[in-house]
């Protein structure tokens, strides 16, 4: 970034805003430089006392190599973390690639430093994320695949499964309905792995309320559940 204000390598900083630097320490200049972001400080430098005007910015972390400013760049974080794509007045904004000291990696979409748009989160452990974030946190549309199986597909919010979407549980099991906090609740359907198809109520992830479970020999039961088992009154045909 300096190099792109015209500042290079070897070249003496004379004065700051017109104020000698003779005589100064290191860290008394670099206080002469610092200021609010986007606030312009004049440098004087090289032979040539050449005036350039410089815009102060934020870049946190290691610059490892292009323009970690305004441009393409790879940077590494100070959570250790190694972000690589474009910049824009210093943060992460556009289609990047993070990469975590854990071994996560992030592919897609940054604004304003944070992980915003479109994008795929692996994760060490063979899980992935794939669908839209705000600031960092699923939010949206999106998809979560476990290593085991288990599928958590819909819309998501702060982070969470809410609202109309599909479980797949490890067992082969299928949930597509109302979700709260990441489990069926509300009205749903449960396809089991052994044939039988459940529709009805649901609370905090089992059967509860009203609901109707067809058996895979065609027999089937409509009544009342209470903790995921027939309670109260019913019908079995």
């Amino acid at each position: 970034p300096a190099a792109l204000a015209g500042i290079y390598a070897g070249d003496i900083i004379y004065a700051v805003d017109g104020i000698s630097t003779e005589g100064k320490a290191l860290k008394d200049l670099i206080n002469m430089i610092r200021g609010e972001t986007g606030m312009v400080r004049t440098l004087t430098v090289g032979k040539e006392k050449r005036n350039i005007p410089i815009t102060l910015q934020v870049i946190k972390g290691e610059c490892l190599s292009g323009n970690c400013l305004n441009g393409e760049g790879k940077l590494a974080d100070l959570d250790s973390s190694v972000y690589t794509g474009p910049f824009s007045n210093g943060k992460f904004s556009g289609y990047g690639k993070k990469e975590y000291a854990n071994g996560s990696i992030y592919n897609g979409d940054f604004s304003d430093g944070k992980m915003t748009g479109q994008g795929v989160f692996n994760y060490k452990d063979g899980t992935m994320y794939e669908g839209h974030f705000v600031n960092g946190i699923f939010e949206g549309e999106g998809s979560k695949f476990f290593k085991n199986g288990k599928k958590y597909e819909g819309t998501w919010q702060k982070g969470i499964l809410n609202g109309k979407g599909r479980i797949t549980l490890e067992s082969g099991a299928v949930y597509e309905g109302d979700i709260v906090n990441g489990a069926a609740d509300g009205s749903g359907k449960m396809t089991f792995s052994d044939g039988r198809v459940y529709n009805g109520s649901w609370e905090k992830g089992i059967r509860n309320g009203k609901g109707k479970t067809i058996y895979s020999n065609g027999e089937y039961y409509e009544g009342n559940y209470s903790n995921d088992l027939r309670s109260g009154y019913g019908e079995f045909t």
